[in-house]
């Protein structure tokens, strides 16, 4: 019988602010003077990174690059801003202070952006075939287009077993996405738009069926209010990173704005989970 896990989120998202920096990779050159051709757009070798922790019980992370501290207290459920790296291959490593927990190689394209997402080693390693602890590398869109809403689910989860997105009239939005991996950007419209919840269904392979359901973001404001004003005039790309922790019984959502002027802005939000009949 297969099981599930399912998060019950009443719409997406509550705004969750950090600072950032932004980039600008190419210019235009010239002078004055007698006519000459026109020169092409000068593009910076460079690529920009963020990692994530979208745990809920994992804090005071420390995250290098190439053996340099870019966060040396990388908490619960938080991301780092966007850093700036030269094109080529640069070794991402997270430790506790003391021993390494996750290290990657990300070969890094110019003018691409990235995310390494946490993901830890489950209370009993026998629960998944997935190598944890890792770091899931993710290449980003920061371009969203105006007016749209463009979603990817990532299944940060450490147990064996898949991730759907549902609405309240349970149409499936994102997924399935298999441990471990995220799936890619789909652009929501109404059906997405005009729910009043949105249920994320974990299909797990050792686990009673178990429901979360999300109201409010960490702040204390409704998730649809905040993924309204994130989207707005201009539209917004999100990231939508799911995470269970067996021992504590919480579901955890970190939802993480795509853009290049920042980063680490994310919508977070938690809930208890509770033992239910999954969907079909």
């Amino acid at each position: 019988m297969k099981k599930y896990l399912s998060l019950l989120l009443s719409a997406f998202a509550a705004l969750s602010v950090g600072c950032g920096s932004s980039q600008d990779f190419s210019a235009m050159t010239g002078q004055s003077g007698p006519p000459r051709a026109v020169q092409p757009p000068v593009v910076r070798n460079t690529a920009s990174l963020r990692v994530a922790n979208p745990s809920g019980q994992t804090s005071n992370l420390v995250v290098q690059v190439d053996g340099a501290t870019i966060d040396a207290d990388l908490d619960a459920q938080e991301s780092t801003m966007y850093v700036e790296l030269g094109a080529g291959n640069h070794t991402v490593t997270i430790t506790d202070g003391t021993n390494t927990l996750a290290t990657t190689t990300l070969a890094a394209v110019a003018n691409n952006y990235y995310t390494a997402v946490f993901i830890p080693t489950p209370l009993f390693a026998v629960q998944t075939t997935v190598d944890t602890p890792q770091l899931l590398t993710l290449t980003d869109d920061v371009n969203p287009s105006v007016g749209d809403l463009k979603v990817r689910l990532v299944n940060a989860s450490n147990y064996d077993g898949q991730v759907s997105l549902f609405n309240d009239k349970e149409q499936r939005l994102l997924g399935p996405v298999e441990e471990g991996s995220t799936g890619p950007y789909v652009t929501q419209g109404a059906q997405a738009a005009n729910s009043s919840v949105f249920v994320a269904l974990f299909d797990l392979a050792d686990f009673v069926d178990l429901r979360a359901t999300f109201t409010q973001e960490s702040n204390g404001d409704t998730l649809v209010e905040s993924l309204v004003q994130e989207v707005g005039a201009n539209g917004a790309n999100i990231t939508f990173i799911v995470n269970f922790d067996q021992p504590s019984g919480r579901a955890f959502v970190t939802a993480l704005i795509d853009e290049a002027t920042d980063g680490s802005r994310s919508i977070l939000s938690s809930a208890t989970v509770q033992a239910v009949v999954g969907i079909n």
